[in-house]
């Protein structure tokens, strides 16, 4: 039994590095997300706003430098706290991935 969730794990996560991932990128204003929530962009140009402004931790998105009025970069805590959520990526789709995001504090 170990010997088959271990192959099972060990599958489902090449399947997950071999993905290509999305890009974070500071979000337009829009009605739905906030100016200084992260979207985060797919290969096939469809996009997911976090609708929160917290960068996201590799893997699965890594957080890029955003411009927030003032403040031009992120800094993470030197404790930070950690949260564990399920996106949909596409947002319609079946396929769940779980994101990791850290609090963060501008630079």
């Amino acid at each position: 039994m170990k010997k088959m969730m271990f192959f099972v794990v060990s599958v489902l996560a090449a399947v997950l590095l071999a993905a290509p991932s999305a890009t974070a990128e500071s979000a337009p204003a829009g009605p739905v997300c906030i100016s200084e929530a992260l979207w985060l962009y797919g290969p096939n140009g469809t996009a997911m706003c976090t609708g929160a402004a917290i960068p996201s931790i590799n893997p699965a998105f890594t957080a890029v430098s955003e411009s927030n009025g003032s403040q031009n970069a992120w800094c993470l805590y030197s404790q930070p706290n950690y949260l564990r959520l399920v996106a949909r990526i596409p947002a319609f789709s079946r396929a769940d991935a779980w994101v990791t995001v850290a609090s963060a504090r501008p630079c």
